[in-house]
């Protein structure tokens, strides 16, 4: 699988674009500062931003245009704090409305369902305090290679189910190579909201063997949730409501998707030769239904459904109202009824197109013609 990694380490966006560059007298980077609003001259063009640094709001002017990469959730916070959102809400919110537009009203996530885990040969995953040595760690110093280098997400697998409409594949499963090691549990309860029952009752079987997760998501959600602000405070945190598993179907292809993956360990021969098999027990609460079958999958799916942090669609790209009643920017990702205001990032596109290189990849292309557009005025 693809990563971000350069010498066995992580190769982040501030390493790739901005370390180079940090020292050029035309860019200034405020740490420790929150942006809280754009601010808007009578005609609905930016003129700046306000932000609250050390103690103290600030503003920051500008010549010629405000640009968002806050991401698909506080990007969308940001604008209906400038009054720029469904007219309704920001009045609920009592924030003066300076442009109605369908801001937030199509939250998607490419979310989905773990199964597993997977119980294999000793020796054939990755067990943290087993892998961990001083020699893996002075290999991956030195060499940038070994255990230590591994994201532990070792292969991912795409599916066109029954339930496609575009002949795109809808499913994609991600194979978590961890074991349930001593990191599992905070892992699962933290960073995904693991029931405790689950962790305690069933996850705890397979604690210290060799194992693996598989991670089986949507494409392209058929339900869509919703972002709106908690308050007008700007460091309120906003209301996110995925509507997760609301379309049935949603629930429908994840089912296939499960089936899938269970198929891909028992059905082919690289996993028969890690003798790799579905540890054997039912998930609490779901106990009542036939094990295996398809309302088992189902109550398997709700009670291990799972965010993959791929936020999108909440600030749409369209070509204008008529066209796209759901678009927020056009398609140079310009805020429509505005001036001056763009945002660049996973909120204006629609899950089935975010990734971590569709990010990077639509932030370059926008830097493209972004300076063409301010070199033609100036010619």
């Amino acid at each position: 699988m693809d990563l971000y990694q350069k010498n066995g380490r992580r190769w982040t966006a501030y390493k790739a674009y901005i370390k180079n560059i940090e020292k050029r007298e035309s860019l200034l980077v405020k740490k420790y500062a929150t942006v809280t609003k754009i601010l808007l001259d009578n005609k609905n063009r930016a003129t700046g931003v306000e932000y609250y640094q050390n103690g103290r709001y600030r503003l920051a002017l500008v010549k010629k245009e405000v640009i968002l990469a806050a991401g698909a959730i506080q990007s969308p916070k940001l604008l209906m704090l400038s009054g720029i959102g469904p007219r309704q809400h920001l009045e609920a919110m009592k924030i003066p409305v300076r442009v109605d537009l369908p801001v937030g009203e199509n939250l998607q996530d490419s979310y989905g369902a773990i199964i597993g885990p997977f119980l294999t040969n000793s020796g054939s995953s990755f067990l943290a305090e087993r892998e961990l040595t001083f020699r893996s760690l002075v290999e991956w110093q030195s060499l940038g290679t070994g255990p230590v280098q591994s994201s532990r997400i070792e292969a991912s697998n795409y599916l066109t189910t029954s339930y496609a409409t575009s002949g795109n594949p809808d499913i994609t499963t991600y194979l978590y190579t961890d074991s349930m090691d001593s990191n599992f549990d905070p892992l699962m309860s933290t960073a995904f909201n693991i029931n405790d029952d689950i962790l305690n009752e069933y996850f705890r079987k397979a604690k210290w063997l060799d194992s693996f997760m598989q991670f089986v998501t949507l494409n392209s959600p058929s339900g869509v949730g919703e972002l709106r602000l908690r308050d007008k405070d700007p460091f309120s945190r906003p209301i996110i409501d995925p509507k997760y598993l609301e379309h049935p179907q949603d629930v429908k292809v994840l089912v296939e998707g499960i089936k899938f993956a269970m198929d891909l360990v028992e059905g082919t021969q690289s996993f028969k030769e890690l003798n790799g098999t579905l540890m054997s027990g039912s998930i609490p609460g779901c106990e009542s239904h036939t094990y295996r079958s398809d309302a088992y999958w189902e109550c398997l799916v709700r009670h291990m459904t799972l965010t993959s942090y791929k936020y999108a669609w909440t600030v749409p790209m369209g070509k204008d109202r008529s066209n796209s009643p759901e678009a927020v920017v056009d398609s140079k990702l310009r805020v429509l009824e505005t001036t001056g205001v763009r945002v660049i990032d996973s909120s204006t596109l629609p899950t089935a197109l975010v990734s971590h290189s569709s990010v990077q990849a639509i932030a370059e292309l926008a830097s493209s013609f972004i300076l063409k557009e301010w070199q033609d005025s100036l010619n």
